[in-house]
């Protein structure tokens, strides 16, 4: 592709002219389809990574559920326990409460 625009050409006459404005209709039009199937493709893709994120996701959240649900059982437990220990695991346990995430 040349940087000068064809119609800078001075030497054009009308049938030349008609003509080439034709050609270069006929090839916006095939760059305008070609920047759509591009879209239409790039949304497809999209969709597809969603789809697949969602498959693995779904998963993973059901595991962070569980742990979740372990570790608040956990946390029930030993604050029942809390009240057997002496006062220093019972100051232990309450940093260990108090130091997770």
């Amino acid at each position: 592709m040349s940087d000068t625009p064809r119609s800078n050409n001075y030497d054009w006459s009308f049938h030349l002219l008609f003509a080439e404005s034709q050609k270069m209709e006929r090839e916006l039009n095939a760059a305008n389809e070609r920047i759509k199937r591009l879209e239409e493709e790039l949304e497809r893709t999209k969709q597809d990574r969603n789809a697949i994120a969602k498959k693995t996701r779904e998963p993973l959240l059901l595991k962070l559920d569980h742990a979740a649900e372990r570790i608040k059982r956990l946390e029930e437990a030993g604050d029942a326990m809390e009240v057997f220990c002496d006062a220093v695991a019972a100051h232990n346990w309450r940093k260990a409460k108090e130091a997770k995430p």
